[in-house]
């Protein structure tokens, strides 16, 4: 009884520096699969990431980023801050395995309802039946933008039964092309060349902005 009260006991490091911080946060978390870890500022969590990224591994550590914008300010975060702060809150929700790593001026800032981020995301498969009216209206609903041409991330461009969209959760755009109401081709193209660079099975999509 006395050594599981002991082991219970908040425990407090003192003296740690550069990577030390991550690498006794690494040990630390060896028995627990998911953690929280709230670094003083943003250039702190930063670098707490990247070093225990190298102690843990890449994919089971995730960095809730803060806005971009000040406190107060009559405007929305950025696409890309937007788009970070969606993925991360989806993978802790959709993983059994996360440390999630962050600021504390970004724990108190809100966040888009994790319900409300599935009831704005869809999986797409080679072969599924769609209405390509019903797609494009869940994506605008989902924050992202109509544009003539895609080539940032949260744009969507329609072309007769063409759907050009820049997923949060793809590198590159995505070529959806329709057929009586059937995805019949699904591929990755670079924006600049908008030519088809890879063929694709299935993606996932994710809201474009909180």
């Amino acid at each position: 009884q006395p050594t599981n009260s002991v082991q219970a006991l908040p425990k407090r490091a003192i003296g740690l520096a550069g990577s030390s911080c991550a690498w006794y946060l690494a040990t630390a978390l060896k028995q627990r699969s998911r953690a929280l870890i709230v670094a003083p500022s943003r250039k702190v969590a930063e670098e707490v990431f990247d070093d225990l990224r190298f102690f843990v591994g890449t994919s089971e550590v995730i960095f809730f980023t803060g806005w971009d914008t000040l406190p107060l300010e009559p405007v929305s975060p950025g696409v890309d801050t937007s788009a970070a702060r969606i993925r991360a809150i989806h993978a802790l929700c959709t993983t059994d395995s996360a440390i999630v790593v962050t600021s504390a001026d970004a724990l108190l800032q809100r966040i888009i309802p994790p319900d409300e981020i599935a009831q704005l995301s869809t999986h797409l498969s080679l072969g599924d039946s769609i209405g390509r009216e019903a797609l494009v209206s869940l994506l605008i609903d989902g924050g992202y933008t109509p544009s003539k041409g895609v080539a940032d991330v949260g744009e969507i461009s329609l072309k007769g039964a063409v759907i050009d969209i820049f997923p949060i959760t793809s590198a590159t755009p995505i070529r959806l092309e329709f057929n009586e109401g059937r995805i019949v081709r699904m591929q990755g193209f670079d924006p600049d060349s908008q030519r088809s660079t890879h063929d694709l099975y299935s993606i996932t999509i994710l809201p474009g902005r909180e």
